[in-house]
């Protein structure tokens, strides 16, 4: 698809891009983003949206509450100062208010309704952590830059509805509105309404379309999209997941792939990042492996890709494989049929899969090691299943439905 869809590995091929499109904006620059950091990389594409910003373009910030609070403190002075309108999704978890668990996952950037950015890919540079500070080698992840309509119409109104209901809340919590507060809010409204009363574009091409996820409408479309693809599989699957908890249903499609002769192959994190994501992935692998499922570990770097393959279809994005980006999180992927994009990805994943930090694993080397290790085997199960059950009465307690987990 030329011209139309470029493969963006990491923050150092997509910023680059990015800061090319923003100096060129002449309107309007959304940005949703779950985390933003304070480092060498987002500072230089900050400063691309300043320069925006004094050319007369809006800029628009769209932070997760809880993902972004910390790059906020760090960086708010910094984007007031240039001009950059920004917004949280939901400020803060509770422990006991389960509408807080849920989360703006999205990655995706807007420029004038002419270019989109979707993928896995934070305000965040490649060669830092939140939790780990510097890193030795980039972070493995991808993005998509999209030159196609109907998938940047779709964005635009995502986009425009988050922004202003996230805008709305802000104002019903305040205890004051001036008239200026009012004005802003009555524009706002008017924008959305006349963007939601036009008629329904498609959401992208015949092979491109933009996946939604959220909390009302489009609960199960990434999921039933990628149990689509690997089920019309007629040759390979290959996932490349950041955090992999698959349902049972997504699991017995993999096994069922795998028995009629299709290669199926899974990229995982091989380093610890939390502890309950590593015993769940590790118990639900051994099933996998079992049933002729080939699975490699990936310790170059953090993997933090969500990435599925199966023949010529494709799909990048901000969706991991777990109950938290199925069952609650607002997601955005790219779902892509073209066997030269399929070529390319392939080709990235296959390379991660080949380096000397990558392993192909058995159902023996599944069993966690060093502080993870269990005593004993039976001990480990039942720490498995103890973490499962704590799963489905998250699920529960979050009102979302967790029947596809069972």
């Amino acid at each position: 698809m030329p011209g139309q869809l470029a493969l963006l590995q990491g923050a150092v091929e997509m910023f680059p891009a990015l800061v090319r499109d923003v100096d060129a904006a002449q309107r309007l620059i959304r940005i949703e983003s779950y985390i933003l950091n304070d480092d060498p990389e987002t500072r230089i594409l900050i400063a691309s949206l300043e320069r925006a910003v004094r050319r007369g373009v809006e800029v628009q910030l769209l932070l997760d509450g809880f993902g972004g609070q910390f790059g906020l403190r760090a960086l708010g002075q910094v984007l007031a100062a240039g001009g950059i309108s920004v917004r949280l999704f939901r400020p803060g978890v509770t422990l006991f208010s389960p509408r807080t668990w849920r989360r703006l996952h999205r990655k995706m950037v807007l420029i004038d309704e002419r270019v989109g950015y979707v993928g896995g890919i934070n305000l965040l540079g490649d060669w830092h952590d939140p939790h780990h500070g510097a890193l030795e080698a980039p972070r493995f992840d991808f993005a998509v830059r999209i030159e196609d309509l109907g998938v940047t119409r779709a964005m635009r109104r995502a986009m425009q509805r988050l922004w202003w209901r996230v805008s709305w809340h802000g104002l019903l919590n305040q205890r004051r509105l001036s008239r200026a507060d009012l004005r802003e809010a009555w524009r706002g409204l008017r924008k959305t309404l006349r963007g939601s009363l036009r008629p329904t574009i498609r959401s992208g091409s015949l092979r491109v379309r933009l996946l939604l996820r959220d909390n009302i409408r489009h609960r199960r479309v990434i999921e039933r999209a990628i149990r689509a693809a690997i089920s019309q599989s007629r040759h390979e699957v290959l996932i490349a997941m950041a955090y992999f908890i698959p349902s049972a249903r997504m699991r017995r499609l993999l096994i069922e792939a795998a028995a009629r002769g299709v290669r199926v192959r899974i990229l995982l994190q091989g380093r610890v990042e939390y502890w309950w994501s590593t015993w769940a992935e590790r118990a639900l692998a051994e099933e996998l492996i079992a049933a002729g499922v080939e699975v490699y570990e990936f310790t170059h770097s953090f993997l933090h890709a969500k990435v599925v393959i199966a023949d010529d279809w494709t799909t990048v994005g901000s969706s991991n494989m777990d109950p938290f980006s199925m069952l609650l999180s607002l997601e955005a992927n790219v779902a892509v049929q073209d066997h030269r994009f399929a070529e390319r990805l392939r080709s990235r994943i296959e390379w991660a899969m080949s380096t000397p930090q990558a392993r192909r694993v058995t159902a023996r080397l599944m069993v966690p090691s060093g502080p993870l290790a269990w005593p004993r085997r039976g001990l480990r199960r039942l720490g498995i299943a103890v973490a499962s059950l704590a799963i489905r009465l998250f699920l529960a307690f979050s009102q979302s439905g967790a029947r596809s987990y069972e």
